[in-house]
């Protein structure tokens, strides 16, 4: 039977007892007489208590004694289910479902007639519970555990085949939180010091309804997840009102898998010390999907989702090897404010890479949209893009703080899909930026925006990493507007390259300078702001391209600082030529 380490969980028999004995349900698969009866309408269930207790009629039996009974559980009872088998035929409601600490390994349900069909046949857990009667809640810290698998000593399955699975609370919808127990009893170990794996598999004809949020919780130990949630089915997180309908999902130390038939649909999808696989086809409609610490989002070759907003947090990293398009789902409008979220966010140590196969795409400006909330990487943040991954911005991409780019491959950031990365500009926000080019690349510009109010005295220092495999930097113009900010290279903006060699970064146009709408000053383009490692500071100049390569424009060149080499080289000259002129006087 289950096993509680933190709680005691009082269940009582609706007020028939005749003790105030606690017990339960248990659906132990097997009648009186020993005959094998899977369906839950039959003769398969039994009492048993936690302690020694007596029954009704005044028989003692001791702790965790199984006595059958012709007694049906009701909805305010909790159950158990032992057998490898069960047949849901019929509409059952209970207060939660277990597995026991002696339940099977491998745990099957399906709904289904004595026929064999399924109709109608459902399961429901709902966790209400009345306290005149004596009744308490299961609940981790402030949630209610629905589901929970606690067999000890082994390793736990437990596979919802088909049909329908509804959680709810129907005392209070909408306002609570329940929780699939995949961790509990995993760490009782064996002698060998085994910690043991729980298993949560939705297939492909099984639904899952909540009208609470969800949380998913496995058990993690050393950084590795003794849990596993795998959906093949349909998850739906929603109370079905007409202002918030969706509700939010939790997956915590647990490795998820998404199949190809898999569709979720929720509010925000947060993972937390979680490792999450998503293959072809699988159907994420979800507002936001967050990748917290100590998880991974792998995105698989091959694989083309539609989802909300990506947010990739601090010790979280994504890794998107498909296409995974962040899209303005139409079940979130009207019911959420669209204009106030980002489409694609790294925030202060997380990770986002793009493979040589990906692509991520963000949703297209529009529709009332905050046009400059496309793609951000904020302080602290990395994304780096492999040889042939992109990112579609939908306008730019905006980095703030102390962010870093890696583009390890050309044409990687596009404004639109099939475009060209020189029609796409970096905007550069106040704080200190690092963007490495191992490949040629080509983009609109740079916009510097650190000042957005006059007075303002916020700074931006890039850091331009010129790459041995990039040979060419190709630059529209060296800065760009956006968004009403003239982006120039001004004051309190400085770029510094590293790696940088003479005609290697190409500008192709000029631009005159102008008052910013921003500040009210006038503002252009100051080469004297540019420095790099072995040039002399503020000699950066342009040089008039020439029709070389068949394109016209500028090199952005400037004057070496001479080598030591050189530099004794010329003295050694100047002291022969004295020593000459002394011979000869």
């Amino acid at each position: 039977m289950k096993y509680y380490s933190n709680v005691l969980l009082l269940l009582f028999c609706a007020a028939q007892a005749a003790s105030a004995v606690t017990f339960e349900y248990e659906f132990t698969g097997k009648d009186a007489d020993g005959h094998v009866t899977p369906y839950l309408s039959q003769d398969g269930w039994a009492l048993t208590g936690r302690d020694p207790w007596t029954d009704d009629e005044g028989v003692e039996h001791g702790a965790w004694t199984a006595v059958y009974t012709t007694d049906k559980p009701t909805s305010s009872d909790f159950v158990a289910f032992t057998p490898e088998s069960i047949i849901v035929d019929g509409q059952y409601t209970f207060r939660g479902l277990l597995t026991p600490g002696g339940g099977a390994v491998d745990m099957e349900i399906r709904m289904e007639g004595e026929d064999g069909i399924y109709t109608d046949q459902s399961l429901t857990i709902d966790v209400k519970y009345d306290e005149s009667l004596g009744q308490k809640p299961d609940l981790d810290g402030t949630v209610y555990r629905a589901i929970t698998m606690r067999q000890h000593n082994k390793d736990g399955t437990m596979t919802i085949r088909n049909g329908t699975v509804n959680l709810t609370k129907s005392d209070a919808i909408g306002q609570n939180t329940l929780q699939i127990d995949l961790y509990s009893n995993s760490d009782r170990r064996s002698d060998t010091g085994k910690i043991f794996y729980k298993h949560f598999v939705l297939d492909t004809e099984a639904t899952l309804n909540t009208t609470e949020n969800l949380n998913v919780r496995g058990l993690r130990v050393d950084d590795a997840n003794y849990s596993t949630y795998h959906q093949a089915g349909t998850l739906l997180a929603s109370d079905g009102t007409a202002d918030t309908p969706y509700k939010n999902i939790n997956f915590t130390n647990v490795d998820v898998s998404f199949a190809d038939t898999a569709v979720l649909t929720a509010k925000d999808v947060t993972y937390s010390g979680a490792n999450v696989t998503l293959n072809p086809n699988a159907q994420l409609n979800v507002y936001r999907t967050y990748v917290g610490s100590g998880s991974n989002l792998t995105v698989a070759e091959g694989t083309d989702v539609k989802s909300g907003t990506l947010v990739v947090n601090e010790g979280g990293y994504a890794e998107i090897n498909g296409t995974y398009r962040v899209e303005r789902l139409s079940q979130f409008l009207n019911k959420t404010n669209y204009s106030e979220i980002d489409d694609i966010v790294v925030n202060g140590g997380g990770l986002l890479r793009i493979g040589s196969n990906g692509k991520l795409m963000a949703s297209v400006s529009g529709g009332g949209k905050d046009f400059y909330r496309d793609v951000n990487i904020n302080n602290n943040a990395k994304m780096i893009i492999e040889d042939g991954g992109q990112i579609i911005t939908s306008r730019h991409l905006r980095m703030a703080g102390s962010a870093q780019l890696v583009l390890n491959g050309s044409n990687s950031i596009l404004v639109s899909e099939g475009g060209k990365s020189s029609d796409s500009l970096i905007w550069l926000w106040a704080g200190n930026q690092r963007i490495e080019f191992n490949a040629d690349n080509a983009l609109k510009g740079f916009c510097f925006a650190p000042r957005s109010t006059p007075g303002s005295t916020s700074t931006t220092t890039v850091t331009v990493v010129i790459g041995e495999n990039c040979n060419l930097l190709d630059l529209g113009t060296l800065t760009a507007e956006t968004d009403g900010f003239g982006g120039y290279l001004t004051d309190g903006c400085t770029l510094i390259f590293e790696g940088f060699k003479n005609d290697t970064v190409r500008i192709t146009g000029l631009r005159a300078g102008s008052i910013d709408s921003k500040t009210g000053v006038y503002s252009e383009d100051n080469l004297e702001n540019i420095k790099a490692d072995g040039y002399e500071e503020g000699s950066f100049y342009l040089k008039f391209v020439n029709g070389e390569d068949d394109s016209d424009g500028y090199w952005l060149n400037a004057i070496a600082v001479p080598e030591p080499a050189e530099v004794a080289g010329v003295f050694g000259i100047l002291a022969l030529a004295l020593a000459v002129l002394r011979r000869r006087k």
